[in-house]
Parts: structure tokens; sequence; C-alpha cells
């Protein structure tokens, strides 16, 4: 039996591939931490090309999968993310800080922790009466849906603020047909969401009910928004630093319901409401 030796163009050809691998591992682990603050996901849809930073991206069915992505999770039942979830210290918007105080637009009844069947403090906040706003907690009681309309891949992350931008070291992928639960709004149209038993975070990539970056017609968009989530903002309250401060509940949020102001703020008792994404 004669042996014929390796061609030189294909032992070449394997050469180039392993050198075009590893350069590709080096440029992802190069990637460096990210910024902690306003970190907003770049994306590419599948079936078309989306500019970021001015340059478009390649479309997401030419990127390979790896194990590193995000990929299918076994069981559908576990899809869903089981509520209630309660997000402690959660701060609703841009620049959101505990710590301050506030004037109570009405009479307040406090309770001893952040449930509807807890027991009143029997310390009443009256109307005009000051208190810190020690902190707040979110309920989140049902998820915002948001139906994908066709594959779409995440593959880089920048920070506008710095213009800091760097690969992922896990591309998402979000699969046509799926449905993303959106938990809640973080900042600059950033938000918290759950896929395929996953928690995951990031830009809105959808159009609708949810929107922030787009207008709510944007037909570009990979996926499109149906519901809102729904929960409960809980918030404690402290009269005076001889007790820990009692709770109360400002359904969707006391800056929509007014139930109290910041003292040193513009807004009054009595003025306008303000915009909630939770109904």
């Amino acid at each position: 039996m004669k042996i014929r030796p390796f061609k030189r163009s294909v032992l070449t050809g394997s050469v180039l591939l392993l050198a075009a691998c590893a350069e590709g591992k080096a440029k992802v682990e190069q990637g460096g931490q990210l910024p902690a603050s306003r970190i907003v996901a770049v994306a590419a849809a599948a079936d078309s090309q989306v500019e970021t930073a001015g340059e478009p991206k390649a479309a997401a069915t030419s990127q390979p999968a790896n194990p590193r992505d995000t990929l299918p999770t076994p069981g559908r039942s576990e899809w869903r993310p089981k509520m209630p979830i309660v997000k402690a210290g959660s701060c609703p918007g841009e620049d959101c800080t505990y710590g301050y105080l506030v004037v109570a637009c009405e009479d307040l009844s406090l309770l001893s922790i952040d449930s509807a069947g807890a027991k009143p403090l029997g310390i009443a906040l009256h109307k005009g009466d000051t208190a810190t706003l020690v902190t707040g907690n979110l309920h989140l009681l049902q998820p915002g849906i948001v139906l994908m309309k066709r594959d779409y891949a995440i593959t880089d992350v920048v920070d506008e603020s710095s213009d800091y931008k760097a690969p992922r070291p896990d591309t998402l992928r979000f699969f046509a047909g799926d449905t993303v639960y959106v938990l809640d709004y973080l900042e600059l149209g950033a938000w918290n969401w759950w896929y395929r038993g996953k928690a995951g975070s990031g830009g809105e990539f959808w159009t609708g009910v949810l929107q922030r970056s787009y207008g709510p017609g944007d037909e570009k968009r990979p996926a499109v928004a149906i519901s809102k989530p729904r929960g409960e903002w809980w918030y404690q309250l402290q009269i005076d630093t001889n007790n820990e401060g009692g709770w109360i509940r400002a359904e969707r949020g006391w800056w929509v319901e007014l139930q109290f102001v910041r003292l040193d703020s513009d807004w009054k008792c009595g003025g306008q409401p303000g915009k909630s994404d939770l109904s």
C-alpha cells in the first residue's frame, strides 16, 4: 500500500485556520473590563445590517456559535421566570438614590415589612410631615412580554459616555418565535430581562409599548413588546433615628402618585404625576 504525502496547500490552510482562531480568541479575551455605568448593548439583526458607531455590523448568521454564547436551555417550563420577584434596594430611573428627606403629601400609615399583610406599626406620617426615604423594594408580579419576529444577536457593548466599545465575551442570541420576559427598567433605554431561563440585561431592541429609544412604528426592530411588566413599589420611611422606620406601598411608584416628594426638589404635592413603566 502506497502512502501519499499531505499536500502543501492543505497543510498551509490548516495552519492559517488555527492562527485565525487563536487571534479571534485573543481579541475577545483582551476586551477588558467594561465601565460599570451606562453600558448599552450594540446589536446586529440576523437578516439585516444595523449600523453601530457609524459602521454596519455583519449579519448574525455569519457569526458561528460557540459554547460561551447564549444558547437554548433545556426545559421549556423553566423559560418563564417564577413570580413574584423582589428586587431589594431597587431605585427607579436615571441617577436615582435614597437617603434624603421627603415631605408627605397625604397621611401615610407605616407597616412593619414590605407586605400587604404586614402588621401596622402604629406610626403614622401625617400630611406635611418630613421623613427620610431610606430605601425601596420593587415587587415584580408579572413580566412584560416581548415577541421575537426574527433571529437576532447582540455582539458588542459600548459606553456612550466614554466612547468605549468592545466585543461581548458571550454573544447574546435570540431566536424567532421566542418570548423575552422584560422585568424592570434600568436607565438610558436599558432593561433587565429573562430569556430561555437566564437573566440578562441590555438596551431595548424592540418596538411597542415599552419603547424608550425608538418610535412605536419602527418595523426594522427584530421584536415587538405587547405588554408591560406589572409590579408594585415599597418604600421604607424613617421618621426619626430612634426607630428603623416602616414601609408603605406605592403601587406604580411615588413619583407617579406623589404620595411624598423630595424636600429640596421642584416637585410639589398635587403637581403633575410622573410616568411609570409599571402599570
